[in-house]
C-alpha cells in the first residue's frame, strides 16, 4: 500500500501571500535563522487569524480581508486549534524548496510507478493511496 499527499495547487499553500513570506524568509534565515518566521507565526496565529475571523463577518470588510490573506499576509483563520494554525503558518512559510499540485498529477505519479487500485484519500484530491505489487 502506497500513500501520497501534497499540497493542492488551488489552496493555501499557492497563495502569492505564503510565497512572498516563504522568500523573505529564505532570504532572511541565514542571519535569523528561524526566529523571524516563528514570530511571524506567533503573530499571525494569535492576532491575525483571529482579527480576520471577526472582520470578515462584516459585510463588505471580507473581501479586503480575503484579498490581503491571499496576496499579503499569511493568516489561517479558518483553523479553530491554535496549535494547528501555528504549525500550518511555519510550514508554509519556512520550506526553502515548496510545491502545489493537482489531483490528476499525483495520480499519474502513482500509476507511473506501477501502482494500481489508485484512488483519491479523505484528506483531499491530491492525497492519493494505491497498491504496488
Amino acid at each position: 500500500w502506497v500513500a501520497c499527499s501534497v499540497y493542492p495547487r488551488t489552496g493555501f499553500y499557492n497563495y502569492p501571500s505564503v510565497a512572498r513570506f516563504r522568500w523573505l524568509h529564505n532570504r532572511l534565515r541565514s542571519v535569523f535563522g528561524y526566529r523571524l518566521a516563528l514570530a511571524y507565526t506567533y503573530l499571525s496565529g494569535y492576532f491575525l487569524a483571529p482579527l480576520f475571523t471577526k472582520g470578515k463577518r462584516i459585510r463588505g470588510l471580507d473581501r479586503l480581508l480575503g484579498y490581503l490573506e491571499r496576496n499579503w499576509l499569511v493568516s489561517l483563520d479558518y483553523l479553530p486549534d491554535i496549535r494547528w494554525r501555528l504549525l500550518d503558518t511555519f510550514d508554509a512559510i519556512t520550506p526553502p524548496i515548496a510545491s502545489t499540485h493537482t489531483g490528476e498529477e499525483v495520480k499519474a505519479w502513482m500509476k507511473d510507478a506501477g501502482c494500481t487500485n489508485v484512488r483519491t484519500g479523505s484528506w483531499g484530491d491530491t492525497a492519493v493511496t494505491g497498491i504496488k505489487v
